[in-house]
């Protein structure tokens, strides 16, 4: 890997400066990470966070606004330190309805059943 590549392994997108949250543009691993966009400067991943998944900006209280776009885009469902992973397991979306009850281990639909033969 290049060094461009790692660059870009441990760096997130900032849509809007009111967001609570950044995009990772790659697969970022704990430690320190780039902030690019509408903020700039640096963060402390506290996990791993996946290619296109979020991280908190800043402390996120239960019950809190996800805020991206500068829109509120899901509620969060536990508290979420600043650098942590923000997704199902910690956030229910509020434009997605169904992915709001997605089993948080599994990613599986609650509202549906499975039946193996």
């Amino acid at each position: 890997m290049n060094e461009n590549e790692n660059e870009i392994r441990q760096t997130f997108y900032v849509v809007n400066q009111n967001d609570n949250v950044a995009t990772a543009l790659g697969d970022v691993a704990p430690g320190e990470a780039k902030l690019i966009g509408a903020v700039t400067g640096l963060i402390e991943a506290t996990e791993s966070i996946g290619y296109g998944h979020k991280i908190a900006l800043k402390d996120i209280a239960k019950g809190d606004f996800i805020v991206k776009y500068n829109a509120n885009v899901a509620k969060a469902t536990k508290d979420i330190k600043k650098g942590g992973y923000v997704h199902i397991h910690n956030a229910a979306s509020l434009n997605d309805v169904r992915s709001a009850t997605y089993d948080v281990d599994t990613a599986v639909p609650n509202d549906r059943v499975y039946v193996l033969d």
